[in-house]
């Protein structure tokens, strides 16, 4: 994050490896990203599809 401080405030997602391997069909369609706390409440959520 050094390199880019404007990214400070922002989360980093860690992908293990099983899913990186599906990665390209993953980003393909659209994609969905939700973040909850403890107790299972959502803080906050975002989305994409990628541009055909």
């Amino acid at each position: 994050m050094t390199a880019h401080p404007e990214l400070a405030d922002s989360v980093a997602l860690v992908i293990d490896k099983k899913t990186a391997k599906q990665l390209a069909t993953i980003m393909a369609g659209q994609v969905a990203v939700a973040l909850y706390d403890g107790s299972g409440k959502l803080l906050d959520a975002t989305g994409l599809k990628a541009a055909a």
